[in-house]
């Protein structure tokens, strides 16, 4: 698939989207993060505060959350896209690995490294997919604060009867407090590195137009 018309199609989408909401995720990963902080040091700050606002509105009001949640969509698909152009990488890698005799693991490794093909490239995929999976959940579960749509079909689906504290889940997984100071540690860790995936994916874009 990796010279397939499908696999240029979502590169095209992927590096447009990221342009798109770049400024966006630097802004929520890191207030996010800041958030994150505040908790674990158990800190309520006004500063903490206007993190908060930051994070969930720009500090435009409800017009922000239309912005934020619109953004949150946008990475969704994002996040997709990453990992489906990651999966061609890691399966030519492991193809290639078997070819010439070495292992699967090997090719794996290979498509997990920081530094492969090279510097800005390996910073970009390799803690993306690391970091995916929990921005993935943050962006999923942040529709909730955006959209009232979202937030009815949600519980719709996991509350009908309203015997279920739905909210403290989406929360949870939210904030990463669901598994106590290891999980928000790991959110933490996400957060930051979702802060660095547009400005290496910048650097990126800048260096492939540059050739």
């Amino acid at each position: 698939m990796k010279n397939s018309a499908l696999h240029r199609q979502i590169l095209f989408l992927h590096r447009w989207i990221g342009l798109i909401i770049g400024l966006f995720l630097l802004i929520s990963c890191l207030s996010g993060a800041m958030l994150i902080i505040g908790k674990l040091v158990g800190s309520n700050a006004p500063f903490f505060g206007t993190m908060k606002t930051l994070h969930r509105s720009l500090f435009l009001g409800s017009s922000g959350r239309l912005i934020v949640g619109s953004a949150a969509l946008l990475l969704i698909i994002e996040i997709i896209t990453g990992y489906i152009l990651w999966y061609d990488i890691a399966k030519a890698l492991i193809h290639s690995s078997l070819m010439r005799g070495a292992s699967a693991l090997h090719g794996l490794r290979l498509s997990l490294s920081w530094t492969r093909p090279n510097l800005c490239h390996g910073l970009h995929v390799g803690p993306g997919i690391w970091a995916g999976i929990p921005l993935l959940l943050m962006a999923i579960t942040g529709l909730t604060w955006s959209f009232q749509w979202w937030n009815d079909l949600i519980y719709l689906i996991f509350d009908p009867t309203g015997q279920v504290n739905t909210f403290h889940t989406i929360h949870a997984l939210h904030v990463g407090s669901f598994a106590g100071t290891f999980s928000r540690l790991l959110w933490l860790g996400a957060a930051i590195i979702g802060g660095t995936l547009p400005v290496s994916g910048l650097l990126i874009y800048i260096r492939k137009k540059s050739f």
